[in-house]
């Protein structure tokens, strides 16, 4: 399932107001808000950032359960970038991420080497069990556990 905020194509009217799950997914299985306007979307899935720095989406390689409704989505992150924020929604089954990185100098360095970072965000209820799913890359994310013992 590959979900993109940003698509203005993924409108769709027939859909709209189609709620019957209260977790956040209607009875087809799209997240709610999916199918609401490009500017509506936008402001959920790409909020600015405060700081007024450049932005872009990064697609996360696997998540770790911290405990207590706590998850933490691990990104690479270069040098000279910083998390900026962590946009989540909530379903029975699964757990939408989107992390959004943001450059304060205005320059994306793409040539240093990126590092293994973590990008947490609180969650209503503990997973217990709930796939994680990267909303950028629209696969659902591994389970990570640190190098060390």
């Amino acid at each position: 399932m590959r979900l993109d905020p940003t698509d203005p194509y993924e409108f769709d009217d027939e859909h709209e107001g189609d709620d019957d799950d209260e977790a956040g997914f209607d009875s087809d299985g799209y997240a709610l808000g999916i199918h609401q306007p490009l500017t509506t979307r936008m402001t959920r899935w790409a909020p600015p950032c405060p700081g007024g720095h450049p932005q872009r989406p990064v697609a996360g390689f696997a998540y770790r359960d911290r405990g207590g409704g706590l998850v933490q989505v691990r990104v690479p992150v270069r040098r000279n970038e910083n998390i900026c924020g962590v946009v989540v929604q909530e379903g029975i089954q699964l757990v939408l991420v989107r992390v959004i990185l943001c450059c304060p100098g205005g320059h994306w360095d793409e040539c240093s080497k990126p590092l293994n970072c973590g990008a947490q965000a609180c969650l209503d209820d503990d997973l217990d069990g709930r796939w994680v799913v990267d909303v950028e890359s629209g696969e659902s994310l591994p389970p990570w556990e640190p190098g060390w013992s």
